[in-house]
């Protein structure tokens, strides 16, 4: 039943990349991606849009101390991912230049190497780790009411009778 819950719990957006070979799609998330012999340009690797954070917020998410040194999880700053850049980047001129240099695809993805790909793989693990841990625990916390329930109505139908 674990495997079940683990896999009806949706994977965090960006954890398969959109090219690649066709096995990487089944691939666990704390699997890391190999880096395949390519021809130059042939695909790049992107953990987001530029200006669009890498950290994934969710509402009633518990504050995480389990890494406070992040030994575990390297996510070091990124001024392309910076939210408050997003106007900076939206001109035409930094966009193209940037393009020039190869630091964004054409659909305005910072890329990032492969390395960096694998960490952020790590973090969506964790992440989607979090989310399996909170349906378990909902599910727990049901059948003990559900348990509670039956406890109280067996009562019930004693005092009755």
């Amino acid at each position: 039943p674990l495997d079940e819950i683990i896999e009806s719990i949706p994977k965090p957006k960006g954890a398969v990349p959109n090219f690649g070979l066709p096995k990487w799609k089944f691939l666990p998330l704390d699997t890391k991606i190999p880096l395949v012999p390519r021809p130059e340009g042939a695909y790049d690797f992107s953990r987001q849009k530029i200006g669009k954070p890498l950290m994934i917020t969710s509402k009633g998410a518990a504050f995480d101390l389990t890494d406070p040194n992040n030994n575990e999880i390297k996510i070091t700053y990124d001024s392309m991912h910076d939210r408050h850049l997003t106007h900076y980047f939206a001109n035409k001129n930094i966009l193209r230049r940037m393009r020039k240099l190869d630091f964004i695809t054409k659909d305005d993805d910072a890329k990032c190497s492969v390395g960096e790909y694998n960490m952020y793989r790590k973090y969506l693990h964790k992440i989607h780790g979090e989310s399996v841990k909170k349906e378990l625990k909902r599910r727990e916390n049901m059948r003990d009411e559900k348990r509670g329930l039956e406890v109280a109505n067996n009562e019930a139908q004693k005092e009755v009778s």
